[in-house]
């Protein structure tokens, strides 16, 4: 238990979310069963070519074409106020040529190594972010102004998450009045939202879980570069396991579902009405979102006893992420049970956590190369942005190795080359509204980093992220997860 309770807190750089478990539910639904057979984890061709090329996404697209736009939530007239050493665009409104702060929330993980969990990272977040600004200063800045980086620090050690989270967005908000607020995040914190949401502040969200569409439609400033909403989560997974025919009628199976950027709510609309439909029986076990290291250890307790429970139910497949994903196995692993798991994202970063025995069936249904496989296994060879990310950081002396590497550098250069392309496209405004108007119309036409196949969407219910999922699972071949079948458009 020990070991498990450490873990969940060194994973939230995984998932940045955990469970504690408060109460049990069950459902049986009724429908068509859909199912089209099970695929091996073998590695076929990717069905696509490099994203950027002529050719683009095979039955999608160009690459950069799929999505759309959507209303900002702003109106068209807010700008930016004159500040000194500004100049006027076309429209008279004032755009400063100064240089321009950004926020940055460098992670600690604190906790992470004393008990040997793999976080995937060889370098801190602090060295990430300098090597990126120092590289995106030389060459001109954002949109001609040079970066001022301002660093709000967090810990997933730390006892209540929000406390780090309150002293970084007076950082940004009082003590420096940052533009925007750009990169990683390891977790989804409605305090943190509003505060910046209040003070104007645009935040370019390069973690896993950017809220639901009610949060979405909360905070217009927020925009995710890399996942897709709660509502898009339950989609994805629960439709690819059926089509893929890991979940089908004869199965039963186990969710756990926590509160954490209100992904119950997201369950309850698009989750049971998709598995009703499709007549499979399932039980539910909803946990409160951890707050801090302090919830690691009832967490892991907890998860323990769901494991205990769906396996005495006859459970046998669970759909279960992140934090919670590394308890439930290490636990089944203890109980010699070895269940069906569906998910979403985050092979890679378990193949070095998960005893390989539950590792074989694992099945995701990803949309994030960097952390759905490992770095020698991605899907295809790395796009122009992601060429430009790794040179800048190898101009600093920075080389990626591991998954959170690459994840990071890719969601932190995502932010940066969309924040720059906003400001070019608004003529250099750096008011909340002009820039999300910006970025409503750039990021479906933008080749980005940490997207599968690089291409990402802005539509009403989902601010940024991501429009392509494909299949990942275990091969024995190499002891690792790759991807498998084809890709699928979100939405």
């Amino acid at each position: 238990m020990k070991r498990l309770a450490v873990a969940a807190a060194a994973a939230m750089l995984l998932a940045g979310c955990g469970t504690t478990v408060q109460n049990v539910g069950a459902g049986v639904a009724g429908g068509d069963g859909l199912s089209t057979g099970g695929s091996s984890a073998t590695q076929p061709s990717s069905g696509l070519s490099v994203p950027g090329s002529s050719s683009g996404v095979a039955g999608i697209g160009p690459a950069g074409a799929v999505g759309g736009t959507a209303s900002s939530g702003f109106a068209p007239g807010q700008t930016a106020s004159t500040t000194a050493g500004s100049t006027v665009d076309a429209n008279g409104t004032a755009a400063s040529t100064g240089p321009i702060q950004l926020g940055f929330i460098v992670t600690n993980a604190s906790n992470a190594g004393s008990l040997g969990i793999n976080a995937g990272q060889t370098y801190t977040d602090r060295q990430l972010y300098d090597a990126l600004v120092a590289a995106m200063n030389k060459q001109g800045g954002i949109n001609g102004r040079k970066i001022q980086p301002v660093y709000g620090v967090t810990d997933t050690a730390s006892a209540n998450w929000n406390t780090d989270f309150q002293a970084a967005c007076a950082k940004f908000t009082q003590d420096n009045h940052v533009a925007a607020v750009l990169g990683y995040i390891f977790v989804f914190l409605d305090s943190f939202e509003s505060c910046l949401a209040k003070a104007g502040v645009p935040h370019l969200y390069g973690g896993y879980q950017p809220g639901d569409v009610s949060q979405q439609r909360e905070y217009p400033g927020l925009v995710s570069t890399t996942a897709p909403t709660s509502d898009e989560h339950w989609q994805v997974g629960l439709e690819g396991a059926v089509t893929s025919g890991q979940l089908t009628p004869k199965n039963k199976l186990g969710i756990i579902v926590d509160t954490c950027a209100n992904d119950d709510k997201a369950f309850a609309r698009v989750g049971a009405p998709y598995l009703k439909a499709h007549n499979i029986t399932y039980e539910t076990v909803v946990g409160q979102c951890s707050a801090g290291q302090s919830d690691t250890s009832s967490a892991a307790a907890q998860i323990q006893n769901a494991e205990l429970q769906f396996r005495s139910h006859g459970v046998d497949t669970v759909f279960v992420e992140g934090v919670p994903a590394l308890l439930f196995a290490e636990d089944a692993e203890s109980q010699h049970w070895y269940p069906s798991y569906l998910m979403t994202f985050g092979g890679a970063a378990f193949e070095s956590n998960v005893p390989a025995d539950q590792l074989k069936n694992f099945h995701g249904f990803g949309m994030i190369p960097s952390v759905d496989v490992d770095p020698s296994h991605q899907p295809y060879a790395w796009n122009a942005s992601e060429r430009r990310c790794l040179d800048m950081l190898q101009s600093q002396g920075l080389t990626p190795k591991a998954y959170n590497d690459f994840f990071e550098a890719f969601t932190t250069c995502d932010s940066l080359f969309l924040y720059a392309a906003a400001l070019k496209a608004d003529g250099g405004q750096t008011a909340v509204g002009p820039v999300v108007s910006a970025l409503s119309s750039v990021i479906g036409r933008a080749l980005l980093s940490s997207t599968y196949a690089g291409v990402g969407r802005y539509v009403a219910e989902q601010h940024g992220g991501p429009s392509v999922w494909r299949q990942w699972g275990w091969s024995t071949g190499c002891s690792c997860f790759q991807y498998v079948g084809p890709a699928h458009p979100i939405g």
